[in-house]
């Protein structure tokens, strides 16, 4: 995996997911949505125009459902790596989790799925931000709250920037997702 930043954890949760398919006829599929160093402010009611985050992920399952050659959509996680840019500031960090609890209520009533598991990739305290903690306390304070969702946590390793995380980091995140999500079965997406 190293050197491959560009596929992020995905590629090593998806390799997971491929070796562990119930059968070799299920399709595994990930839909991304995402816009690089926003605070949760910008995800709320769907998210930037370019992202069109509720748009995007429903007009994606939408084109699953009406495959005539798939039978049933069944959607196991929404995976968020988001918060740094809450960091920055006290007023940001403060409503961080306020802000990403209505994110995850608004995406699961926009995708008709109520009990949608989330993952969510906890921010790594050693990073230099200066309200880092406060996000990461409002990160797992969510979880204790809701049963569907799970955090990730490193300890990471960074690229030279020192923002990125490396290939190694990478995969375990991976790894750590594929985890969560054998926790549940999934609901299943009727658009």
């Amino acid at each position: 995996y190293e050197g491959r930043n560009e596929f992020g954890s995905i590629l090593k949760f998806g390799l997971n997911l491929s070796a562990n398919v119930h059968s070799p006829d299920d399709d595994v599929y990930f839909i991304s949505a995402n816009s690089n160093g926003v605070p949760i402010q910008n995800w709320l009611d769907g998210g930037p125009e370019q992202v069109g985050l509720y748009a995007h992920i429903n007009a994606a399952l939408l084109s699953l459902v009406n495959d005539p050659d798939i039978d049933e959509v069944v959607v196991h996680d929404f995976f968020m790596d988001q918060g740094e840019s809450d960091s920055d500031t006290e007023i940001l960090a403060n409503a961080h989790k306020a802000k990403l609890k209505r994110v995850i209520k608004e995406l699961r009533e926009n995708l008709g799925l109520p009990n949608l598991s989330v993952t969510l990739r906890q921010l790594d305290s050693t990073l230099n931000y200066a309200f880092v903690s406060t996000v990461i306390a409002g990160q797992n304070a969510l979880a204790d709250e809701d049963i569907n969702i799970h955090i990730v946590k490193g300890p990471y390793t960074y690229n030279q920037d020192g923002i990125h995380l490396d290939g190694t980091a990478q995969n375990l995140v991976g790894d750590q997702r594929f985890t969560a999500s054998q926790t549940n079965k999934g609901q299943i997406y009727n658009g």
